[in-house]
């Protein structure tokens, strides 16, 4: 559950959607320059008029030589709009499944173990029916909901969140976020006002889940994971070259033989890949940032970018929120709050501050703030009672 809810007072602003279109070269003649692949942007009025007022002269026998002025204003308008696009979102933010890991499918009697847990599972176990517990004593008693699927399907909270509410590179942390709000982005994730920049399978499995579960289950989890301090599982490195990288179950595994440049990027994965397919809760990562990330994306946090806000002037100096979490996760919804993707009730404020910056920006300062020790829930409460008639600095 991600995004600046808390801020849409403050700042009072709009939603908006910007369109966008693709152009690929044509022949010029009296067909236009380019021709418009995607839906094409309704001309202004002014344009329409023009057409109008010139539909009857077309009507008569064009000159020899003659060439329609019309199809280039299109073109101009076209252009425009691209113009005013929002960026695409780099994949490098949003990892796929990559290849198999076995070389043929584990049985369902298979026994599976974590070493630390007096836990036995088998692979049947992990279907997506039932969070995987292997420290059921390690947190208070979880209810119906965050350890099994609702009757109607989709997933357990605890699956892809872990029972914990630790959650995964490819998914929020839910500890320590405000009930209602995270009950609020369920909702969203179900209407689908909040969706991810591109196709995403995860974004999709919790849409799944957000509609399959049910009001006073989801008030349930969300009371549940409250009550949790938030953890970070990640260590970030500067570098310029990183162990081969590729892409594997929404996260990325390394290759320590061969090496490649990791350019305009956040790569992050699980230190150990069997731990991760284990869905272990204490899985460590390790995030890998451009080189002086840290310190430009503190500069962003600090005092703002591109005319936007800083990051503290709402979430307060610990980051309240969003400190500690996932860089690539982080990354991401700025991504998806830059393209309006996520259009939930709350997320005008960072649509603004997300819509002018760079990708480059993004990776600044989702290491920066993936960099911070977590925000506390005596933070959390502090910074409630200091706002007092506005909503709290809630989550990502």
């Amino acid at each position: 559950m991600e995004g600046q809810p808390w801020a849409r007072n403050r700042l009072g602003l709009a939603k908006s959607d910007s369109a966008a279109a693709k152009v690929d070269g044509s022949r010029v003649d009296s067909e236009p320059i380019c021709r418009i692949t995607e839906q094409e942007p309704k001309p202004g009025a002014a344009i329409q008029r023009y057409e109008k007022r010139f539909s009857t002269i077309r009507t008569k026998p064009e000159p020899a030589g003659y060439v329609s002025v019309w199809p280039r204003l299109r073109v101009l308008a076209a252009l425009v709009a691209i113009a005013a696009a929002p960026a695409p979102a780099p994949e490098w933010a949003f990892p796929g499944l990559g290849t198999a890991t076995h070389a043929s499918a584990p049985r369902a009697s298979e026994v599976m173990r974590l070493p630390g847990s007096q836990v036995v599972l088998h692979q049947s176990d992990f279907d997506g029916a039932r969070a995987v517990d292997w420290f059921p004593n390690a947190h208070p008693p979880a209810p119906e909901a965050v350890l099994h699927a609702a009757s109607k399907g989709g997933y357990p909270c605890g699956y892809c969140h872990l029972p914990d509410g630790s959650g995964r590179t490819e998914n929020a942390r839910l500890q320590g976020l405000p009930a209602d709000y995270i009950v609020e982005q369920v909702e969203a994730f179900a209407n689908g006002a909040r969706r991810a920049a591109v196709p995403y399978m995860p974004t999709s499995y919790m849409a799944e889940a957000a509609h399959a579960i049910q009001p006073t289950d989801l008030k349930a989890a969300a009371d549940y994971f409250s009550q949790f301090e938030p953890q970070s599982h990640t260590h970030i490195v500067e570098t310029a070259t990183i162990p081969a990288a590729t892409a594997w179950h929404f996260v990325y595994r390394f290759d320590h033989v061969r090496h490649e440049a990791l350019g305009q990027r956040i790569i992050e994965g699980p230190i150990d890949g069997e731990r991760f397919e284990l869905r272990d809760p204490a899985t460590r990562y390790i995030a890998y940032v451009p080189e002086g990330a840290i310190a430009r994306g503190r500069a962003i946090a600090e005092h703002g970018a591109s005319g936007g806000p800083a990051c503290v002037s709402c979430h307060g100096q610990a980051l309240i929120g969003i400190a500690g979490a996932s860089p690539t996760f982080l990354a991401r919804q700025l991504l998806n709050f830059r393209s309006k993707a996520r259009n939930d009730p709350s997320a005008a404020p960072m649509q603004a501050v997300a819509g002018p910056l760079t990708d480059a920006q993004i990776i600044d300062a989702a290491a920066f703030v993936g960099s911070r020790r977590p925000w506390t829930r005596a933070e959390m409460e502090e910074a409630m009672t200091a706002e007092n008639a506005e909503p709290p600095p809630r989550g990502r």
